[in-house]
């Protein structure tokens, strides 16, 4: 046993060692500098923040005195970044009365307006609402986001005061490089989508997806696109994206964007090059309680939607138009001596975060390499 422990480490770092010196050979420089000489800008991306009032995360965070203390060693990927980007699973509100779902409490998301002491350690960050709770608190609770928001570098995309206003984007620039974050869901009651009268969610839908898209381009250089959506709602968790899934990233991307990532599923799913552009179907929950996934028994009505296999942390190198480089970290939240923290996770999704692209042909095996560096080394730790 021993003996086949001491081959697979020397296995393993004989292939480090390759990758290494593939690396060394080929240089990492063109990902310092955009074609057009200045440096790219550092886009940050998570999925799913869920923090419930008076649940454990929150309780986390209290206990950490607001700070970023709960994810653990990736905070400095998050201090390195220029602009950060998560869904909030929720609403910021203090209202008293869900809307009702025909589901237990613990269905119905909502954080207090305290939490903007959290979310202000990430920086620069814009918080998309396009999800399927944030409506759960009704219209109050997305008024109360929207008199809250933006707020100490906490920006907001995927609700509005109109239809017009939910489905604006959200621009931020440095060094030439505009990016216009927009985001969209098709998960919710059609009266909390918002309208020309009133204030809601921005519905997924393939003219508003495109009229989003057009505008957003007219004032940016790059465009991503957050889609909260999926064939149905409370279905077991898969790694390949469903149908609805590839429909709807994939017309994002015929439509203009050049960034297409998504959430809902709760875990990393796969990735995909499409036209030359990235599609990162769900970069699954970054922020959440673990013990929810024991709540209910197998076989319950609630056991799938209860089940939360993590996320990722993708971290993006942006140029006018186009990636230069990008990582994409599996992560998952365990309990550690009665403390919540973000760790590597190691399973199935790691190949995804490994060749995120290996199936297709847009990158080559040198880009394919280096891209994997960083992660052979988290794994190498978590393997042995």
């Amino acid at each position: 046993m021993v003996e086949t422990l001491n081959n697979k480490k020397i296995y393993f770092l004989l292939f480090i060692v390759l990758v290494v010196s593939t690396f060394i050979l080929t240089g990492d420089k063109e990902y310092n500098f955009c074609k057009d000489g200045n440096s790219p800008v550092k886009l940050t991306m998570v999925g799913d923040l869920i923090i419930v009032d008076s649940g454990a995360v929150w309780q986390q965070i209290v206990k950490d005195n607001y700070s970023l203390d709960i994810v653990g060693d990736y905070f400095s990927i998050f201090e390195e970044s220029d602009f950060v980007f998560a869904n909030f699973e929720g609403i910021i509100s203090e209202q008293r009365e869900a809307r009702e779902k025909g589901l237990p409490a613990l269905f119905s998301l909502q954080t207090k307006p305290e939490i903007v002491r959290f979310l202000e350690n990430f920086g620069n960050i814009t918080l998309s609402f396009a999800n399927n709770h944030s409506a759960d608190y009704g219209q109050g609770g997305i008024n109360d986001t929207l008199s809250l928001l933006p707020k100490d570098g906490v920006e907001y995309i995927g609700i509005g005061s109109n239809k017009e206003r939910a489905l604006a984007p959200h621009i931020v620039e440095k060094s030439g490089v505009r990016i216009a974050f927009v985001a969209l869901t098709d998960l919710l009651p059609e009266a909390h989508y918002a309208s020309s009268a009133n204030a809601g969610v921005a519905q997924l839908t393939a003219e508003n997806l495109g009229k989003a898209i057009e505008a957003a381009k007219k004032s940016a250089n790059f465009v991503v696109v957050s889609l909260h959506t999926a064939e149905r709602e409370g279905t077991s968790f898969s790694f390949w994206p469903d149908a609805h899934q590839v429909l709807f990233s994939r017309m994002a991307i015929d439509d203009g964007a050049d960034l297409v990532v998504g959430h809902h599923p709760h875990g990393l799913q796969l990735s995909e090059t499409y036209r030359g552009k990235s599609i990162f179907y769900s970069l699954g929950a970054f922020l959440y309680n673990p013990s929810i996934s024991k709540r209910y028994p197998p076989g319950h009505r609630l056991f799938d939607a209860t089940q939360l296999k993590g996320g990722g942390v993708l971290d993006l190198k942006i140029c006018k138009g186009y990636i230069s480089h990008f990582d994409l970290f599996p992560t998952k939240v365990v309990s550690r001596k009665e403390n919540l923290m973000v760790v590597p996770s190691f399973s199935p999704a790691w190949l995804s975060a490994i060749f995120p692209h290996l199936s297709h042909s847009a990158l080559n095996a040198r880009e394919v390499l280096s891209n994997s560096l960083s992660k052979i080394k988290t794994l190498y730790v978590k393997t042995f």
